[in-house]
């Protein structure tokens, strides 16, 4: 039995019914809750004080006599003068509707729904969080250092379009522990890699000019960037006709690569010092 059928039943039992189970299930429940003890003692005051307006009231001492006059004044007999018949008119017994009390919402439901409301509110604010990092949070790295290397030397400079910016937006910049004076040119792109590449060309007094490419990449997209952080601590390695090493400054990857073999890749790094 919750507590608004409990104290609707203590005020409508009669006398006589006092020992009905009803009436005792909601004796019992007033006696253990709070918040029905709290009710009935309010609606206790606030009867003794109408009933204390009530008796304060002066009766009359014909009141009786006049309302049993009125009543029979009020149902005369009626004479249906075209007909003739004799029509009584009963006069309407008015009974007041009875008044249902409001319903009242228990405390434990509004409370029921407060939390239900904050819990959609804070399931909402966490998906769209989440949704929001998915959007935002940098794509995992998915190329290899030699995947790299292998697929801009593989791509004629004529094939490649100017280069504008990297996708993840790192800044493009010029390696600082190399001697940059040989390369010349706007960066080029190869194909779709997030790439910036240098093509250049110096004179060799031993032989034919040395060509290189000089190649530049976010190191959040490599999966094995190189440990080495200067051109000259860089190690050396051989990919087709070309001498490479690779070093990492800040955010970025730097390989370089020369013909020529090793000699030439150790001419540019005295350069360098």
């Amino acid at each position: 039995m919750n507590c608004q059928t409990a104290r609707q039943t203590l005020e409508l039992v009669r006398p006589h019914d006092a020992d009905a189970p009803a009436s005792d299930e909601a004796e019992r429940h007033v006696h253990d809750c709070l918040d029905c003890q709290t009710a009935v003692r309010t609606q206790r005051e606030l009867d003794e004080k109408i009933g204390g307006i009530f008796r304060d009231v002066t009766v009359p001492a014909d009141l009786k006599e006049r309302l049993l006059a009125g009543i029979a004044s009020a149902q005369p007999a009626a004479i249906d003068e075209s007909s003739g018949s004799q029509v009584c008119v009963v006069a309407e017994d008015r009974v007041p509707a009875r008044i249902v009390a409001p319903v009242r919402v228990s405390r434990r439901l509004w409370l029921n729904k407060y939390v239900l409301r904050i819990s959609a509110g804070v399931a909402a604010s966490l998906v769209g969080g989440f949704c929001l990092w998915l959007a935002v949070r940098p794509a995992p790295p998915t190329l290899t250092l030699d995947e790299v290397t292998t697929q801009v030397l593989d791509t004629a400079p004529t094939a490649m379009p100017r280069f504008t910016s990297f996708r993840r937006g790192t800044e493009l910049k010029l390696p600082a522990t190399m001697d940059v004076s040989p390369l010349g040119g706007a960066a080029l792109q190869a194909g779709d890699l997030d790439a910036a590449v240098y093509v250049f060309k110096m004179s060799n007094r031993a032989g034919p000019p040395i060509e290189g490419r000089l190649i530049v990449i976010p190191a959040a997209a490599l999966i094995d960037p190189p440990t080495a952080v200067s051109f000259l601590a860089g190690p050396t390695s051989y990919k087709a006709t070309y001498c490479t090493t690779a070093w990492t400054e800040g955010k970025l990857v730097y390989i370089c690569c020369t013909t020529g073999g090793e000699t030439v890749l150790q001419r540019l790094k005295r350069l360098s010092v």
